[in-house]
């Protein structure tokens, strides 16, 4: 079952945002609030260093602070959120309204696409994920959207820092068969950086850029990589630009 719906097909991904405004995330903020988007997705990594005690941790005033949300936000937790209290991170639903994170995994039909928001921490730190795959294979198999998007924010793939640094093995296991069945993208942060990596038949972008960034190197499937400027992915319909201060740094048609 979906969990909200909003009219059109325009939205950014931005993620490892939360940075209180330094590292040029305010700057990135506020070219965020100037596109035409319907809605936010955040592939985690919401708050920096470890992640909130509780709904009423300051840090939380500071995604207002900087963002001004004026449409919904659809968020994923990051490994930097695990070491805080994740439940007050779903717990934020009930108390903003463009704060949408009812539980650690869900999904929401928006616009003509299905989105599926998983939980990859678990994955990669060898927890038990069984729910979380069950859960996942039966909504994607049941899906019949034209569009369908999964947002984690592991990467299976990346050219960044860290490139062979976590174990996705178990995360690509059950995701690459689910994304090359349904040709659903894959949306994930983690890496400080942009990157649009084509493997094994499977469209990613990273958008981990939303404040402190590093470099990308060349690596296997990279198709456009960038660290040296703070940004964001806009898609819009099947158009999908990486932007930054400057405007668009690379658009793809897919």
């Amino acid at each position: 079952m979906s969990f909200a719906r909003v009219d059109g097909f325009s939205f950014a991904v931005i993620g490892d945002w939360g940075r209180g405004g330094t590292y040029h995330q305010r700057e990135i903020g506020m070219l965020l609030q100037r596109q035409n988007i319907s809605f936010v997705i955040s592939t985690g990594d919401n708050f920096y260093p470890s992640g909130i005690s509780s709904t009423y941790d300051e840090n939380v005033l500071q995604w207002e602070d900087v963002y001004r949300p004026r449409v919904p936000w659809y968020l994923v937790l990051g490994n930097h959120d695990y070491r805080g209290d994740v439940n007050a991170q779903t717990e934020l639903t009930h108390v903003y309204e463009n704060w949408n994170m009812p539980r650690r995994f869900y999904d929401a039909v928006l616009g003509d696409a299905h989105f599926f928001f998983i939980d990859t921490t678990p994955w990669v730190s060898g927890v038990d994920v069984d729910v979380q795959v069950k859960w996942l294979t039966d909504v994607m198999g049941s899906s019949n959207a034209l569009k369908k998007y999964v947002v984690g924010h592991h990467p299976l793939w990346t050219c960044g820092y860290h490139h062979k640094r976590d174990d996705t093995t178990v995360l690509r296991s059950v995701l690459v068969p689910l994304l090359q069945k349904t040709g659903a993208v894959y949306l994930s942060g983690h890496d400080h950086n942009l990157q649009h990596i084509m493997k094994e038949g499977v469209q990613t972008f990273i958008s981990g850029a939303g404040a402190y960034t590093y470099d990308v190197h060349k690596c296997d499937g990279l198709v456009w990589g960038a660290g040296n400027w703070p940004g964001f992915l806009l898609v819009e319909g099947s158009t999908y630009t990486f932007m930054n201060r400057n405007g668009p740094m690379y658009t793809a048609h897919l």
